[in-house]
């Protein structure tokens, strides 16, 4: 199947699974068959996201091989440029093996105790460009810079990013565009609390928010698969992911164990 078509099936499986959903006066737990389209989409997404980052990387590589050792200013640009490059991918790499063991905790990178000043600037570099086109203001409000969680970091990543990217679209035509991330340090967990100038999320999807195929966002511009992959994350990792459905703002907050 061409990537045209592909991209043709996906919006149309998720346009039905969408509809079907908010036809729900409630739903309590997917059945089989949803969870099933939900890892087949999701394994199809990394595989065709996977293909291209992995010729971006060798040919970033191939680039380094054949450098002269001796650099111009010109030279050494470039070169530095395709290093950021190589290193985007290899976080990319990182992020879609992690999309692939949502469903299995038993993959997937290692548990590690990670800086969460270091994961929030992270997770910032890889929505800077689309927050930028949306000409979104992005802050972090100040907290101890020591604070680590015990997480997969490249999952964690995930979500952070998942809820950036989705902030920057939800705000692209409001007129006041910010996002604010604040992190707070309670008994057992970290929360960090990503709120933007959105006005909420409207009351009949809130119930179905966290589904696959339920999205926010225009035809064709969302599959509703990042908000349903990021819970599953957060409570792998013994967490949570919820909508602060009694901020004035659009606000989410993730919770991970310290």
């Amino acid at each position: 199947m061409s990537h045209l078509n592909r991209d043709g099936h996906l919006n149309k499986l998720g346009r039905q699974a969408s509809q079907k959903l908010k036809r729900r006066s409630s739903l309590q737990r997917l059945s089989k068959r949803e969870q099933g389209r939900f890892q087949e989409l999701l394994a199809t997404l990394v595989h065709e996201l996977g293909n291209p980052i992995a010729a971006m990387r060798l040919r970033g590589q191939m680039f380094k091989r054949q450098l002269p050792h001796e650099l111009d200013p010109f030279a050494r640009r470039a070169s530095d440029t395709v290093d950021l490059m190589l290193a985007a991918s290899r976080r990319m790499e990182a992020i879609l093996r992690n999309m692939s063991s949502v469903a299995d905790e038993s993959q997937g990178d290692p548990f590690v105790m990670a800086r969460v000043q270091g994961l929030l600037d992270e997770a910032m570099y890889f929505s800077r460009e689309r927050c930028s086109a949306h000409d979104v203001t992005v802050s972090i409000d100040p907290f101890d810079a020591d604070l680590g969680v015990i997480c997969r970091e490249g999952q964690v990543l995930q979500i952070l990013i998942n809820l950036l990217n989705n902030s920057c679209d939800a705000l692209q035509n409001a007129q006041d565009k910010w996002i604010r991330l604040s992190v707070f340090d309670r008994a057992s967990t970290v929360e960090i609390v990503i709120t933007d100038s959105g006005k909420g999320i409207d009351p009949a999807l809130r119930e179905h928010l966290f589904n696959p195929f339920v999205t926010t966002k225009g035809p064709g511009e969302g599959h509703g698969l990042g908000l349903h992959a990021s819970r599953q994350i957060a409570e792998q990792h013994r967490g949570s992911l919820v909508l602060d459905e009694t901020h004035p703002n659009t606000c989410f907050v993730l919770s991970l164990p310290k």
